[in-house]
């Protein structure tokens, strides 16, 4: 998934427009322990990779009850991540939080990607409430075609089996994705045009653009599969599906450290040199693409570090070290990782980067297949960022 989310609910409150859960249940007048554990316990599938192995312990699933935790109102797009240091639990803010304004999560796991209406029946059947947060009334003033592509696209994805079918098609490079990527580009370049007729302003559009993330997603990874040559049926346009470059990712530092930085592009040069005869085959903006997206619901999540190290191991690999692609992806995965651990010293910094490359994963997922598997010449790694010299100026994260 995206990473954590409650395991069965948090207390639901006024920034989603609903009311407590502190009265579900309870039909003899008081909560159950049950009722207290469903609306407020958390769970994880498995700790931070890179805080376990520093701290020598095994990266395990846990759930439980933190009260301070239980909180914290719900918004689809929140302003902090959280994750596990042992027993504790840490959330730190994932933005820049003015004071006086409320300190949201977001309950809703995978179905964060979700359009509009598919979220609000999500949280109502679990919590009891309607969310009326910051992306669901962009959403909702977007218009009426927009959330209608959005919730047909959603309901392909879902009742159809297609990501199954996806997985088969794409460990036996069946040509059938070259026809299904023409499809997916078509319809993500149908929801750009509404966009462009709908009064969403430019700077929100990657939150309307976040309830497709499957499509995004799938498309990558259907750009990234290496298939017999074939001539579409129609124009494949899905090479520029946004008409921007990715802007960057929430809650990236003002200033970056520009040793640590260097250091970064540095490692991913290296990698490049190891797979240059793979370099017509890397393409390093489909991590790029996916990383907007993922931090307007899921910012700092473990997704958003592994596809911005993998976008800086693919741009390491296609340039060289002082080329501006090279430097943005190792100014993103460097943004990333200080909005999710703070102001740590570099060597521990790079510590926690380098125990993540040592985990399988792809497009920001631990499982999805990749398609360069049976390759003779798979993508190499990402990189292990060296330890860089003094720490450089960043900008302060609110735990």
């Amino acid at each position: 998934g995206f990473g954590s989310k409650p395991a069965k609910g948090a207390a639901a409150g006024s920034s989603s427009g609903g009311a407590s859960s502190s009265g579900a249940g309870g039909g003899d007048g008081g909560l159950r322990l049950s009722d207290v554990v469903k609306y407020n316990a958390w769970g994880v599938e498995y700790a931070d990779p890179g805080v376990a192995a520093l701290r020598r312990e095994p990266s395990n699933s846990y759930i439980g009850v933190w009260p301070e935790f239980s909180l914290l109102n719900h918004s689809c797009v929140p302003n902090t991540v959280t994750y596990l240091v042992g027993d504790r639990l840490l959330v730190r803010a994932a933005v820049p939080i003015p004071e006086g304004y409320e300190v949201t999560t977001c309950y809703l796991g995978d179905q964060a990607g979700a359009p509009l209406a598919e979220r609000r029946r999500a949280l109502s059947q679990a919590y009891g409430f309607k969310c009326n947060c910051p992306r669901c009334a962009v959403e909702e003033k977007a218009g009426e075609e927009v959330q209608g592509l959005l919730e047909d696209m959603w309901s392909w994805l879902a009742n159809d089996g297609l990501v199954e079918r996806v997985k088969a098609k794409v460990a036996s490079r069946n040509p059938a994705l070259g026809a299904l990527r023409v499809q997916l580009a078509g319809h993500l370049s149908r929801l750009e045009a509404l966009l462009e007729k709908s009064s969403v302003p430019k700077n929100l559009r990657s939150w309307v653009r976040a309830s497709a993330y499957g499509c995004y997603e799938l498309l990558a990874v259907c750009r990234d599969t290496p298939l017999p040559e074939v001539v579409p049926a129609t124009p494949d346009t899905s090479a520029s599906i946004f008409p921007s470059p990715p802007a960057p990712a929430a809650g990236a530092p003002s200033q970056s450290n520009p040793a640590l930085a260097k250091g970064l592009r540095a490692a991913a040069a290296a990698a490049g040199g190891e797979r240059a005869q793979e370099e017509e085959r890397v393409d390093e903006t489909l991590p790029a693409d996916l990383v907007p997206l993922i931090a307007v619901f899921a910012p700092a999540s473990d997704t958003h570090l592994y596809l911005t190290l993998e976008w800086l191991s693919r741009a390491g690999a296609k340039h060289d070290s002082q080329h501006p692609a090279t430097a943005q992806a190792a100014k993103a995965c460097l943004a990333a990782h200080i909005t999710r651990y703070g102001r740590v010293p570099d060597a521990v910094l790079t510590a926690l980067m380098t125990e993540r490359t040592k985990v399988d994963n792809y497009l920001g997922r631990i499982n999805l297949p990749t398609p360069w598997a049976a390759t003779s010449a798979p993508v190499a790694p990402v990189p292990q960022p060296p330890a860089a010299a003094a720490p450089g100026s960043t900008r302060p994260v609110a735990a």
